[in-house]
């Protein structure tokens, strides 16, 4: 080490932990005759690692994934050979919905999707579909053909395959079907979320940073103070290293000040920071404004679609409303950009396809739950809501007649309802 001079009682502080993070960018460059996705040709490899390690991000895509596929593919198109079509569209035996429900979730997590088109060579109509994920397709240099690769992050990719793009001219062999969404940077998508990215990217060091709490059982950042002559920048970078390897578990993720004092008569000292959060409690607070962020850049009008906590948002009239302007400007719209390029494929074979995707089903804001209705309301309410769905004629009834009343246990609706038909039909019988 070198012995530098100066104030021998000096303490020099340097931070060490803390690293900017590096975001996916959806650059484009060229490797060879590739043209690249991303700073390494792994963007949507960032992508998925971003779903499969942010909670939040993941249960919201899972979540529009519901919504946007709804029940299923259908067609009123009475052609059977249509029909036929839909239940099996390639060789291997896949329904369309199976290409379906692979192609929606690659539109919500990159903005596009990808099909490979199979035509006859006497009549050039498509006679096999299936599913490419988005995910392994580049494109050449001079855009005339896609590339597929199970594994694009080394710097030589290898066992390429080169494919014809679908040209609507030129209905023969073998094609990529390659459609991006409304963004897009050259010829590659950007998810629509794509605003968001840092605070998915938060969201995960968050969990993290909770897990290392459990898995070292260091729960304050601290200083460390190191006496004698001051080391070389690399040998810092050593020291400092292996301290951040020993405190964190993982590399250069708990933050740590280290001080270097010259003085010999003091000792190594360790101690944490007086304002060091031992729980973690900036986190939490950090995660809520995180959500938050990655909710409204995934379009989400209230957390209450997403199954979350939402204080004065009932599963009433209000969420019936927010379910209705979610469904209208977001749903909607992506099932339109979905099935109109794949509609406009299916033309090829078929006037007039009419794909369409039955939704989800609204929640029922009725109370149908018996046991719910006569455990939880007084009789007026539950006559007058028998009288909404026009199962009694009036509210009013006769006092001494209901089950209550006469000391039994309350029956369920459908009960009373037999009761009260038999009670009618005697009435009326000679």
């Amino acid at each position: 080490m070198d012995n530098k001079k100066g104030n021998k009682k000096g303490v020099k502080i340097e931070l060490s932990g803390i690293k900017s993070p590096v975001l996916p960018e959806p650059v484009m460059g060229f490797r060879g005759d590739i043209i690249t996705w991303g700073d390494k040709n792994n963007y949507p490899d960032v992508l998925r690692h971003y779903y499969n390690y942010s909670s939040v991000h993941q249960s919201i895509l899972n979540t529009k994934n519901n919504y946007v596929g709804g029940t299923g593919v259908y067609s009123d198109n009475s052609d059977a050979r249509l029909q036929d079509f839909l239940k099996k569209c390639n060789e291997h035996g896949d329904s369309f919905q199976d290409i379906l429900d692979k192609i929606i979730f690659d539109f919500l997590l990159y903005n596009g999707f990808a099909v490979q088109v199979q035509f006859t060579k006497a009549t050039g109509k498509i006679f096999g579909l299936y599913y490419v994920p988005l995910a392994k397709l580049r494109f050449t240099k001079d855009k005339k053909k896609i590339v597929f690769c199970e594994d694009w992050t080394g710097y030589r990719a290898v066992n390429k395959q080169y494919h014809d793009i679908f040209d609507p001219g030129d209905k023969t062999g073998t094609r990529i079907y390659y459609c991006t969404g409304k963004h897009s940077i050259g010829p590659y998508p950007q998810p629509s979320y794509s605003g968001a990215l840092a605070d998915i990217y938060a969201s995960t060091e968050i969990s993290r940073y909770h897990a290392r709490k459990m898995a070292t059982g260091m729960f304050a950042d601290l200083y460390i103070e190191m006496v004698g002559a001051e080391p070389t920048e690399d040998e810092k970078k050593e020291i400092e290293r292996k301290f951040t390897k020993k405190f964190s578990g993982t590399e250069a993720e708990q933050s740590l000040i280290f001080g270097y004092a010259e003085n010999k008569d003091l000792s190594l000292r360790i101690e944490a920071l007086p304002n060091a959060d031992p729980d973690g409690k900036r986190y939490i607070d950090l995660r809520k404004a995180v959500t938050e962020s990655i909710i409204t850049a995934h379009q989400i009008t209230s957390p209450a679609l997403l199954a979350i906590p939402n204080t004065g948002l009932s599963f009433g009239s209000e969420y019936q409303d927010v379910f209705n302007i979610f469904t209208n400007t977001y749903v909607n719209p992506t099932v339109k950009d979905i099935l109109k390029p794949l509609n406009k494929l299916l033309e090829i074979n078929f006037q007039n396809p009419g794909l369409k995707i039955a939704p989800l089903p609204s929640l029922n804001t009725q109370l149908t739950d018996e046991n719910l209705i006569t455990g939880n309301m007084t009789t007026e309410e539950v006559r007058r809501q028998l009288k909404k769905t026009g199962q009694i004629d009036k509210v009013e009834y006769e006092p001494g007649t209901l089950n209550k009343e006469q000391g039994q246990q309350p029956a369920g609706v459908e009960t009373a309802i037999s009761n009260l038909i038999k009670k009618q039909t005697d009435a009326i019988r000679p």
